[in-house]
């Protein structure tokens, strides 16, 4: 239950945010926890996958079937990743299978989430998404991105 709602949460932040002409606050660069923007809402995911499947698209990886392994224990923002990133390189014309073995390459994520307390202030939070494509023993794409979470938000990025 908590999967449809998630993605219907999706669903709708993607079609608010393709009608609207504004800017998402994005941050793929390294700076200090207080200097990052925030990865709060779903169309940050949006745009977060779509710029990951750019990136994989540049390193030449559509050319291989892929197979996107959602981790074992996954939380609500891996699950909506997972579908959001199968979608934009389905746009980009990939071959996404849903079988392990019928794949060339492997995409695999991680997200690791790191809590923060400075001084007085409320506690802070810390996502390091990390995307990486393999085929065999061989690592053809990896990135990492860190990111800003509001404590309210973090339980988006637990099991």
């Amino acid at each position: 239950m908590l999967s449809l709602r998630v993605i219907a949460m999706v669903s709708a932040t993607v079609l608010i945010s393709a009608c609207s002409n504004t800017s998402t606050r994005y941050n793929t660069t390294a700076q200090a926890p207080a200097l990052q923007e925030p990865l709060e809402a779903a169309g940050q995911w949006q745009q977060l996958a779509n710029d990951e499947a750019n990136k994989i698209g540049t390193a030449g990886v559509l050319a291989y079937p892929v197979y996107i392994q959602l981790p074992a224990e996954p939380s609500p923002f891996e699950h909506s990743y997972r579908d959001l990133l199968t979608s934009q390189l389905l746009q980009r014309g990939a071959t996404v299978v849903l079988n392990p073995d019928a794949a060339k390459a492997q995409i695999s994520y991680r997200v690791q989430l790191a809590e923060f307390q400075q001084a007085e202030a409320a506690k802070t939070y810390n996502a390091v998404i990390t995307t990486q494509v393999r085929r065999q023993a061989q690592v053809l794409h990896s990135s990492s991105h860190i990111y800003n979470i509001s404590e309210s938000e973090s339980v988006n990025f637990r099991e």
